[in-house]
C-alpha cells in the first residue's frame, strides 16, 4: 500500500517520547486520575450507554493477542513491553501470546531465553520467559493477510470467553497502523495496514475463528483514538482503547495485565481502567505527564455520536461567509494533535469536543450542537485520562485539515464518512475562495 509522508513523518517524530517536567498539583491529580479531568470524565466510568447490542457480562478466561510491529526503530521499545507482559505471563484464565517482527540493524538484545532474531515469531508469554510457538520467517506485518492469519490462529489456539487485541506501535490515525520496514513484496520494502485493510484483517480473521468479537480492542501508538477508527471498528469489539495524541515513548504499562491473572472473570471496562490508570503512573514515573491521552470508548454506544457529528457538519449546508469564518476560528483555537512544524507532514485532528465548544463559543444561538455533541461524546467515552496541556481533551479526534491545500484525498474512501467530507471540502472551498477574493481587494 502506499503510505503518505505525512503518516511517515508522524511515526518518526522526534518528540515522540515527550519528557517533561512536573507542573504541579493539579496537573498530578489529573495524572492519577484523582480528579476529573478534561471535560468533567473522571478515569473511571460512571455509566455505560448502550445501544441496541448488549454487552456480555459473563465470561471466567481471557486470551490477549499482541500483534507486534517492531520491525522498525521502535523495536528497542517493544522487547520493553514484552518483558512488561512477562512479569504477568500467562496462568490459569489467562493466554497472553504475541506475534512479533523484529528488525535488523536497531536492537540485537536477547528477550529473556530467547536470542536475538530479525523475523517474525509466534510467542507463548509465560511469567518471566517466552515459549517460542513457531518461527514464521519474514512476514510482512502490514498485509491484512498476516493480521487475519494471526487472529486464527490465536483464537483457535488459545481459547477463551474474552478476547483483547493489543496492535503495538506505531500510528498513523485514520490513514495507517504500523511501519514494516523489512516488508516481503511490499512497495519499497516498507507496508503499514491502512483502515481499510486493518478492518478487512480484523474481519476476515474473526471469520475464520468463529470469534463474534472483542471485548477490546487497543493500540499501544499514538494518534489512533479518532473518530473514524472507532467507526471503522466497531463491527469488530466491545471497547477500543487508543490515544488522541502522540504516545510517550514508554507506552502503556502492561502490568495492569494482572488484573486478569488475578480474576479472570474481570470484564473490558474493568481491564480498560487499570490500563489507563497504568499509563497515567507511568508517565508520572517517566515524567511525560504533560501531553498525553488515553481513552476507552464503548463501541456499542456511537449512534448519538454520529448524529452530533453529522449535524455539525450541515453547518456548512449553505455557503455562508459569517458561518466559514466562525468555523475556522473554531478549528484553530480547538485543542490539535499530530501537530508538525512543517504542515504537510501534520495529522490535523482535531478533538471533537473541543471543537463543538469552540464552536459553541462563535455561535451562541446554535449551542444546541455542542450539548448534543457533549451528552454523545459522555455516552461513547466511558472512561479516559490526561495530561495537564491535554486536559481539554473528550476521549476521540476526527480529522480537520486547516486548508484545501493539506486535504488528503485518501480520506475520501472511507465510506463512514461521507457527511463529514462534504463538510470538509465544502467548508474548506468557500474559505480558499474567500481568501482570494480578500487578496484581490487589497488590489
Amino acid at each position: 500500500m502506499h503510505l503518505s509522508q505525512r503518516v511517515a513523518a508522524v511515526r518518526a517524530t522526534p518528540g515522540a517520547d515527550m519528557a517533561g517536567k512536573a507542573v504541579g498539583a493539579v496537573a498530578l491529580a489529573c495524572v492519577l486520575g484523582l480528579t476529573a479531568c478534561g471535560q468533567g470524565t473522571p478515569i473511571f466510568p460512571t455509566t455505560s450507554a448502550l445501544d441496541g447490542r448488549q454487552h456480555p457480562t459473563a465470561g471466567a478466561s481471557w486470551t490477549v493477542l499482541v500483534y507486534m510491529v517492531a520491525d522498525n526503530p521502535r523495536e528497542a521499545r517493544g522487547l520493553d513491553s514484552l518483558r512488561e507482559l512477562a512479569d504477568v505471563g500467562s496462568g490459569p484464565g489467562l493466554n497472553i501470546v504475541a506475534q512479533v517482527d523484529r528488525a535488523k540493524g536497531y536492537s540485537d538484545v536477547p528477550l529473556a531465553n530467547l536470542a536475538d532474531w530479525t523475523t517474525t515469531k509466534r510467542l507463548l508469554v509465560q511469567p518471566g520467559a517466552f515459549q517460542e510457538l513457531a518461527d514464521l520467517g519474514e512476514l510482512d506485518m502490514g498485509d491484512a493477510a498476516t493480521l487475519s492469519d494471526f487472529i486464527a490462529w490465536g483464537v483457535r489456539a488459545y481459547p477463551a470467553d474474552r478476547y483483547a487485541l493489543v496492535m503495538w506501535d506505531p500510528g498513523g490515525a485514520w490513514t495507517a497502523f504500523g511501519v514494516d520496514e523489512d516488508a516481503p513484496g511490499a512497495d519499497g520494502g516498507r507496508d503499514a495496514l491502512d483502515l481499510t485493510e486493518l478492518q478487512a484483517g480484523l474481519d476476515s480473521g474473526r471469520r475464520e475463528s468463529g470469534l463474534e468479537q472483542f471485548a477490546l480492542i487497543g493500540f499501544d501508538a499514538g494518534l489512533m483514538a479518532t473518530y473514524e477508527v472507532a467507526k471503522r471498528l466497531s463491527p469488530h469489539g466491545e471497547y477500543l482503547l487508543a490515544s488522541e495524541e502522540v504516545e510517550p515513548g514508554h507506552g502503556w504499562d502492561y502490568g495492569a495485565l494482572a488484573v486478569l491473572r488475578q480474576d479472570p472473570s474481570s470484564g473490558p471496562v474493568v481491564l480498560g481502567q487499570r490500563l489507563l490508570e497504568g499509563y497515567a503512573q507511568r508517565a508520572l514515573q517517566e515524567q511525560t505527564q504533560d501531553v498525553f491521552t488515553l481513552s476507552l470508548t464503548d463501541l456499542y454506544a456511537l449512534a448519538d455520536l454520529t448524529r452530533a457529528v453529522v449535524r455539525f457538519a450541515a453547518l456548512t449546508a449553505e455557503p455562508n461567509p459569517t458561518v466559514a469564518t466562525m468555523i475556522a476560528e473554531a478549528r484553530s483555537s480547538a485543542l490539535e494533535f499530530g501537530q508538525s512544524t512543517d504542515p504537510t507532514q501534520a495529522s490535523h485532528l482535531v478533538d471533537l469536543g473541543s471543537l463543538s465548544a469552540r464552536m459553541a463559543e462563535q455561535t451562541p444561538h446554535q449551542s444546541s450542537r455542542d450539548v448534543a455533541m457533549k451528552e454523545a461524546l459522555g455516552k461513547a467515552v466511558v472512561a479516559q485520562t490526561n495530561g495537564a496541556r491535554t486536559s481539554a481533551a473528550t476521549g476521540l479526534a476526527i480529522y480537520f485539515p486547516p486548508s484545501l491545500a493539506l486535504y488528503d484525498a485518501g480520506y475520501d474512501a472511507l465510506p463512514e464518512m461521507t457527511e463529514w467530507q462534504r463538510f470538509l471540502r465544502r467548508f474548506l472551498t468557500l474559505q480558499e475562495h474567500m481568501g482570494a477574493e480578500d487578496d484581490a481587494s487589497r488590489w
